[in-house]
């Protein structure tokens, strides 16, 4: 690591402990924040715009692929078969919020899966051409888009952490993991596996990456939510020097 804090570089050798650490048995338990919670009763979700035949449309119908319903049960996020993406606020009424035409600021791009923040307050979308999207479900506002795998690799997933300041993406073959921050647009860490993986997320005591293979090993990375947490890590576990 190098670290620079109040205009100084300290070099610290480390003596064994890195950022990405194997687990022989992960014991631990991943993050599950669902993206179906159920309601008290299915709203009558209704585009008044979506087809001027027929002057809308339920949202049950052939039209839709995917719909997702927030931890709150306040949001309704409807993927549809065209890629579309449309946002329903409950506390506004039954009709669109929003509608996002290629989240990934411009551009078709298929949607390949979606993910809420434990409060309800963002979603992210992961398209199949490696575009990664986070908007805030009350605003519409994207706040943050990543392009930087693009046309490389696809992306079949993607997941919060418990706070919502991290995300994580899951390559198509889940391969290669790639851990971004909310808070800043940094890309933090790529994972790379080495053996059949069974899950993947953060693990919800730590905050770390998890990628957990099927045999019950793992691979973990330290995340740093802040400069400090990372200056403690290395007088903790490095030999910090001053230079200079």
């Amino acid at each position: 690591h190098l670290l620079i804090r109040q205009e100084t570089t300290y070099k610290a050798a480390s003596p064994g402990k890195g950022s990405q650490y194997a687990i022989d048995r992960y014991e631990g338990a991943l993050t599950d924040i669902p993206d179906w919670t159920q309601p008290a009763e299915i709203a009558g979700l209704y585009d008044p715009i979506a087809s001027p035949q027929t002057g809308g449309f339920n949202a049950y119908n052939v039209y839709t692929e995917r719909l997702c319903i927030s931890p709150d049960t306040r949001f309704y996020v409807q993927i549809n078969h065209d890629d579309q993406i449309r946002i329903y606020d409950l506390e506004k009424g039954n009709t669109p919020a929003f509608r996002l035409y290629g989240f990934s600021s411009g551009g078709s791009s298929m949607v390949a899966d979606a993910s809420f923040s434990a409060d309800s307050r963002l979603v992210a979308f992961a398209g199949g051409m490696g575009n990664i999207a986070v908007y805030e479900l009350e605003t519409g506002v994207n706040l943050r888009t990543w392009l930087d795998q693009y046309p490389k690799k696809s992306l079949s997933g993607v997941k919060f952490n418990r706070e919502g300041t991290l995300i994580m993406a899951a390559d198509g073959q889940q391969r290669e993991f790639y851990t971004y921050s909310v808070v800043n647009g940094l890309k933090l860490y790529t994972m790379h596996a080495v053996k059949a993986v069974g899950d993947w997320g953060f693990d919800e005591e730590t905050g770390d990456g998890i990628v957990l293979y099927e045999d019950g090993s793992a691979i973990a990375a330290d995340i740093f939510a802040s400069a400090e947490e990372l200056y403690r890590y290395a007088e903790q576990y490095e030999d910090v020097q001053v230079q200079g």
